[in-house]
């Protein structure tokens, strides 16, 4: 049985005197939890006050009567600290299962969870009116957290040990903790000192950004360079490299592109150089990016001895990271050089072949040309041949009308005499002689024909 006593202060006499015997007098005593009490809390309006206990619930109770008002049910260990908000009708509990709790004194129901810590929770309290809440646990870890948003927006880890006590000012500026360390540590709020120097910041980061375009449009390289790694923008740096090997002179003999940057890598300080590097580094593991990478650190290499390369700081881890991409792109370009002399083959190759088939083209014109010159005589031949034998038509055709005229009419017809030496021909009419004649001429033609395919 756990019993609350509330002791009233109002008839004791003035307390500034020391040396006065004071007595407490017991207003009433009431049985609150059925375990250990571990923390008690007034409301502001001093109207209820609340206790936690290890019998994992939190309770509300009437500060004048005693009676209990509500019980918040819900932690899963003993509850470690209680504490009312200064705005809003509800309450804040921790407890050794590793949450923070926030209660609604209408109902008492749960209205949100906290769950960040890895150990119990022994204090939680209020922050910036109502609206943030600060915890401490046994991870030894302070946070703060948002409650609307239900987030832990800052850890502060400064204690060794379990984080017992936790109190807040008045004016919610600063936070007071002390733990099993035997520390006591003091947090201030610099929100809106760091607010204004982030501003402040921005406005500058504005500025010099404007001024590295100036630089650049100028063609200040000298001071775009200095400016870009101050500002440390190494893909503005990338695009720097990039524009001025684009825009190299056709008989520029520089590194980079330009002799005035070449100088500017030069003059670089060494702390300068092991940044410039670092980008570099960074550049180099993109196939892309390759050429104004191995261009910036050939332009670096040359321009400093080796004392110099030695006294960077870190050279050795960005050598490290350098050579091993430095040797893949190396192969990928010797590869690279190798197959380039197949693309030559084939284009002498195509040449030739170009070559050959020009002959071909003049060899089968040419034998188109004496077919058709072959044709040509065939049709000259058959022509001359058919008026060779149209003539000898014409002249067998006068012979036979002129042995028709002189021969003598038996019968009114005309008898033609042959005092030919061959007894065995038979004699021939005009017309026979025609038909033979005709008859050969048809054989001389279909020959002439077959001569001609």
């Amino acid at each position: 049985m756990i019993l609350t006593k509330i002791h009233t202060l109002s008839n004791l006499p003035d307390l500034d005197e020391p040396d006065q015997e004071h007595r407490f007098k017991s207003h009433y005593t009431i049985q609150a939890h059925d375990k250990d009490i571990n923390a008690i809390t007034i409301a502001p309006n001093d109207k209820i006050f609340a206790t936690g206990s290890q019998d994992k619930v939190a309770k509300v109770w009437d500060l004048q009567q005693g009676t209990l008002v509500g019980t918040c049910k819900g932690h899963k260990r003993g509850v470690w600290s209680v504490k009312f908000s200064p705005v809003d009708q509800c309450l804040a509990t921790s407890s050794g299962d590793k949450t923070i709790k926030i209660w609604s004194l209408n109902d008492f129901s749960c209205l949100r969870t906290f769950e960040g810590h890895t150990n119990s929770v022994l204090k939680v309290d209020f922050l910036t009116s109502g609206l943030q809440l600060v915890s401490s646990g046994s991870d030894g870890l302070v946070k703060l957290w948002t409650i609307r948003t239900n987030e832990c927006v800052t850890t502060l880890d400064n204690h060794t040990e379990k984080i017992w006590a936790l109190a807040v000012r008045k004016d919610e500026n600063m936070v007071v903790t002390g733990g099993a360390d035997s520390m006591i540590n003091f947090w201030q709020d610099f929100t809106e000192i760091e607010y204004a120097e982030k501003k402040q910041a921005q406005a500058e980061q504005v500025l010099k950004e404007q001024e590295l375009s100036n630089y650049l449009m100028r063609k200040d390289w000298k001071n775009a360079i200095t400016l870009a790694l101050s500002l440390e923008q190494p893909f503005r740096l990338l695009q720097l490299f990039n524009q001025i090997l684009r825009d190299r002179p056709e008989h520029d003999t520089s590194i980079t592109g330009l002799e005035a940057v070449d100088n500017v890598l030069n003059g670089l300080s060494l702390d300068q150089i092991a940044k410039l590097l670092g980008y570099v580094r960074d550049w180099n593991t993109h196939a892309k990016n390759m050429r104004a990478a191995q261009t910036v650190l050939h332009a670096v290499l040359k321009g400093r001895k080796i004392q110099e390369m030695v006294e960077i700081p870190g050279i050795k881890d960005l050598l490290d990271g350098l050579l091993p991409y430095s040797e893949r792109h190396f192969q990928r370009v010797e590869a690279l050089s190798i197959r380039s002399y197949v693309v030559d083959y084939t284009v002498q190759a195509m040449d030739l072949m170009t070559m050959m088939g020009d002959m071909d083209d003049m060899e089968l014109l040419n034998g188109e040309m004496d077919e058709d010159d072959d044709r040509a005589n065939l049709r000259a031949q058959r022509k001359a041949e058919e008026e060779r034998m149209a003539k000898e038509r014409h002249a067998a055709f006068e012979a036979a009308r002129a042995a028709t005229v002189g021969a003598p009419m038996i019968n009114g017809a005309a008898v033609i005499v042959d005092d030919g030496d061959d007894d065995d021909e038979d004699d021939e009419s005009p017309e026979d002689a025609d038909e033979a004649s005709g008859s050969s001429d048809a054989e001389q033609e279909e020959q002439s024909d077959e001569d001609m395919e």
